[in-house]
């Protein structure tokens, strides 16, 4: 074996070591008022695959960041939490630390999705009963 294949057999393991490559998260909103969907995604050097995180928070935009919502992983490492978590349902592998509290006309609202080292979070209103991204 040459030195050019060995190369190409180690860049893509050693990239795993690197910040700049691990994966990264993002978030995204859309939906109705009463339901809001969570599209979680991964993202950078391996966005393939299913999300993983161990937290996701929704709380009031501001002020006391009160949490309306949240669920967290049974283990205090990562699970699989799926791309798209529903407003009050919680992802299999998680339990939800407080029941969901209606969500308010005109409320700003974020959501942080921790993912075991990646955060991602996004803010988003409530607007004529829909969900709009801010």
């Amino acid at each position: 074996m040459n030195r050019k294949h060995i190369v190409r057999i180690l860049a893509p393991l050693a990239c795993f070591a690197l910040p700049a490559c691990q994966f990264g998260l993002d978030v995204g909103v859309q939906g109705e008022a009463a339901a809001p969907v969570f599209v979680v995604k991964r993202t950078g050097f391996l966005p393939y695959g299913t999300p993983t995180f161990n937290d996701l928070d929704i709380t009031v935009h501001g002020g006391d960041r009160r949490s309306v919502w949240r669920v967290r992983a049974f283990t205090p490492t990562c699970a699989a939490g799926g791309e798209r978590v529903v407003y009050g349902t919680v992802p299999s592998q998680f339990e939800a630390t407080h029941a969901p509290a209606p969500l308010v006309e005109g409320g700003v609202y974020d959501v942080f999705v921790d993912g075991c080292g990646p955060v991602a979070w996004a803010t988003f209103q409530i607007i004529g009963g829909r969900v709009v991204p801010r």
